[in-house]
């Protein structure tokens, strides 16, 4: 999401080290808060875009619109809806959706092996991405949001080991059940992962195991 803090450190320090004996490394991020990092873009919804032309025009717009609080931003606005009820305190939660398409940007479509860190925040929609990629794709973890129904940090909370349901995390909001909903958008991308990773495995077992 941001080449600043320590989930961005150490994709700029990785990606670094990669370019450093040769290996072609890209980094994307939605906030650029460096300068002098190579091959760093910013991700930006119009390279993004099936129409370009159009893209632009609506992006003018959308800008405007927000400048004089029109329009809100369309994760801003559904985690407010969903957790300004919340009293302080609690820890950071994060959803599974986005307005962005990653998936179309084509530095996503071109790579070879997509390196996931912190893509929280609104950045990545977790259900839409998954299931239009097929690249190879390797996370590496921060926290335990990867894994939990939108928790950070569950502390002595294991509900992740389950459902999710009834997130302490949402004590006082409307709606309790998002964290379950979130965690099984997560398990069925873990299954669908499993199956592939699978049937790889077999095909690759089949070969050196023939009689």
């Amino acid at each position: 999401m941001s080449d600043s803090g320590g989930a961005g450190i150490a994709a700029v320090r990785l990606h670094e080290a990669l370019l450093g004996i040769g290996v072609e490394s890209k980094l994307l991020t939605l906030q650029k808060n460096s300068e002098g990092i190579p091959e760093h873009y910013l991700f930006r919804k119009v390279d993004a875009a099936r129409f370009r032309s159009v893209s632009i025009v609506m992006s003018y717009v959308d800008r405007i619109l927000k400048r004089f609080k029109l329009k809100s931003d369309y994760y801003r606005k559904y985690w407010s809806n969903s957790m300004d009820s919340r009293p302080k305190g609690h820890r950071l939660f994060n959803f599974t959706i986005s307005e962005y398409r990653l998936e179309r940007h084509p530095l996503v479509r071109e790579a070879d092996i997509i390196h996931l860190h912190w893509v929280s925040g609104g950045f990545l929609d977790f259900e839409r991405f998954f299931t239009k990629v097929s690249k190879k794709v390797v996370c590496t973890l921060h926290d335990m949001n990867p894994f939990t129904g939108g928790c950070h940090y569950a502390n002595d909370c294991i509900g992740y080991l389950t459902d999710c349901d009834a997130c302490p995390q949402l004590e006082g909001t409307a709606d309790r059940s998002i964290a379950k909903k979130m965690l099984s958008v997560k398990h069925m991308i873990r299954l669908t992962a499993d199956r592939i990773i699978g049937g790889i495995c077999k095909k690759i077992a089949g070969v050196f195991l023939k009689p």
